[in-house]
């Protein structure tokens, strides 16, 4: 695989998936077949376990570019209940970082919030970077076109 591409880590016993970036070359590890960043690891819950079974899936080209026109890119802020409190503390907190469009980034799908959808990874990453701080657990996801709802619809609607 080139270095570059973006491909998608899934656990396989619980289901929880993430997109990173191929940056390096390795493991070099026996029977191990890709080794993630501390942030990627705790994004996967992996923090005490430290070696999981995962899959992987090519899912971008080196430029950043998704293979399929099938899903858009999101930033994973929580899993919660997304109640309206929950939505209206997310928002002031994105906004407290500078993001004035925070109401039309977010989105909910089940108990999921996210930003997004991006462009392209660069830009979720970007927006990454900009909320690590205060979502220490947030990562880059992969939804299906149109699974994603506007969080703050959501809310009204409740």
């Amino acid at each position: 695989v080139p270095l570059g591409t973006l491909v998608k880590v899934t656990r396989k016993d619980i289901g929880r998936s993430l997109v990173v970036r191929i940056n390096d070359r390795g493991p070099y590890k026996r029977r191990r077949i890709i080794d993630l960043s501390y942030a990627a690891a705790d994004s996967l819950q992996m923090k005490r376990k430290g070696v999981t079974r995962v899959t992987i899936e090519v899912v971008g080209d080196k430029d950043g570019r998704l293979l399929s026109n099938k899903h858009e890119f999101f930033v994973r802020l929580k899993d919660e209940e997304p109640t309206g409190k929950a939505i209206q503390r997310q928002i002031a907190r994105l906004t407290r970082l500078g993001m004035n469009d925070a109401s039309s980034l977010l989105h909910i799908h089940g108990g999921t919030m996210a930003m997004g959808p991006f462009a392209d990874f660069d830009a979720a990453q970007t927006a990454l970077t900009r909320v690590a701080t205060t979502h220490p657990g947030a990562s880059i996801i992969l939804a299906e076109k149109g699974s994603m709802n506007p969080a703050v619809r959501n809310v009204a609607t409740r």
